[in-house]
């Protein structure tokens, strides 16, 4: 069995992992024959030594945390063996061992609870292609490493595994270390009622301590299941929609309101799982001619997550006229190079945005520099006091003639 793609999320997607083939025909050759390989009483002692050690350092935390995986299986073991159907022969396939329907397991661990639940059903037949199991491991000990083996019954037959978990940490009879496996079958798995078996396996020394199915748990019984191959939609791959798209006006260097620089910001969602897309940008000037503006790079969206949100940001240099401008963008399938879906929807938020290039958008100062010119006289000092002197001596000559005048005036 080969996995196409593997998400591992730990307290809620703060680690993620792509790409990680878990299961391999060898790892599980031997896990059901060492149970009895080591006494109950010496494996315990050895735990318990160690479970000192850790103790003294903390290693027991009190802090929730929720751990999920996110698989893409494809029912294929021999990947040379391209010929073969997608219903191959269950010798062909990992089945459960036999001697583990006898295993008495340990009673140190116990899966106190496991349910299923379904969540994706594209053309709405009633058999889904995508579900999640949830299950929650205890142990007596303080704390143990432990993984988990998940099988899929068809219909009563046997117990084919469909995946393996990562190594995760249970500790005592917590509430807090529930794991979570989201599933979703692509190929080999036709409609049919299937039930789930889970093994959990001590990381100690690789024994089955617990095993809990649909034999004994109703919650794990008769899934209505099929892949993605069985579900009657042409594009089930392409179901990509816009959840949002806007642009943000960056930089106006002279104040004009038509900007140089600008965001263009989109949220692309899928309705299931993730994917690889990539967009088209265009921009409409005023003559209404479209021109493609540039192509992305490929990128991944995930589900309706936020956090794929793609942004671009751009400085027109030159060849942008002063004026309004329209965007639109275009997204289309890395894979397949298909027409995926366009920003029609957002028509308004795109459209007539004030923009012009770097060459237009200067700032020129418009300050006037006046220069004022002034002629002054200035008098004082000895000059000023000589002048004084003769004005008033010129009016006392003045004076003392006239008078003169008078009297002889008078005389005669």
């Amino acid at each position: 069995m080969s996995i196409l793609h593997n998400r591992f999320t730990v307290s809620a997607g703060l680690l993620s992992l792509v790409g990680l083939s878990l299961i391999s025909t060898t790892t599980f050759a031997d896990t059901g024959s060492n149970i009895n390989s080591k006494s109950k009483s010496s494996e315990k002692q050895a735990r318990v030594i160690a479970e000192n050690a850790d103790n003294e350092r903390g290693k027991l935390s009190e802090a929730r945390q929720f751990t999920s995986e996110r698989v893409f299986v494809t029912q294929e073991l021999n990947k040379e063996k391209t010929s073969a159907s997608k219903t191959s022969a269950a010798k062909d396939k990992i089945i459960r061992a036999p001697e583990r329907d006898n295993a008495t397991g340990s009673l140190d661990f116990e899966i106190s609870s496991a349910y299923a639940t379904l969540i994706y059903d594209q053309d709405l037949d009633g058999y889904y292609s995508e579900f999640s199991v949830d299950f929650d491991a205890d142990t007596n000990f303080t704390y143990a490493d432990v993984f988990a083996e998940l099988y899929l019954s068809l219909n009563g037959g046997p117990w084919e595994l469909y995946h393996v978990t990562q190594v995760f940490e249970i500790q005592g009879w917590s509430y807090n270390d529930d794991y979570q496996v989201t599933t979703l079958l692509t190929e080999g798995y036709p409609p049919g009622s299937y039930d789930i078996l889970i093994d959990l396996i001590d990381t100690y020394d690789n024994s089955l301590v617990a095993t809990v199915s649909a034999d004994t748990n109703y919650q794990l019984a008769e899934l209505p299941l099929e892949d993605t191959s069985y579900e009657n939609s042409v594009n089930y791959d392409s179901d990509v929609t816009l959840f949002n798209a806007e642009v943000q006006l960056l930089t106006d260097q002279d104040n004009d309101g038509f900007y140089r620089s600008y965001s263009l910001q989109f949220d692309a969602d899928v309705d299931y799982g993730s994917t690889n897309i990539y967009a088209e940008i265009w921009i409409k000037d005023d003559t209404g001619v479209w021109t493609l503006e540039t192509t992305t790079e490929v990128f991944n969206i995930d589900g309706n997550s936020t956090l794929d949100t793609y942004i671009l940001e751009t400085t027109l240099e030159s060849g942008y006229a002063t004026g309004y401008y329209d965007f639109k963008i275009d997204l289309y399938d890395a894979s397949t190079d298909s027409f995926l879906t366009s920003s029609d929807n957002f028509d308004s938020q795109l459209a007539y945005v004030p923009l012009e290039d770097a060459a237009s958008d200067v700032y020129v100062s418009t300050t006037t520099t006046v220069v004022t010119s002034t002629v002054s006289v200035e008098s004082g000092g000895a000059g000023a006091a000589e002048i004084v002197t003769m004005l008033l001596l010129l009016t006392y000559l003045a004076t003392g003639v006239y008078r003169s005048q008078r009297v002889l005036l008078t005389n005669d």
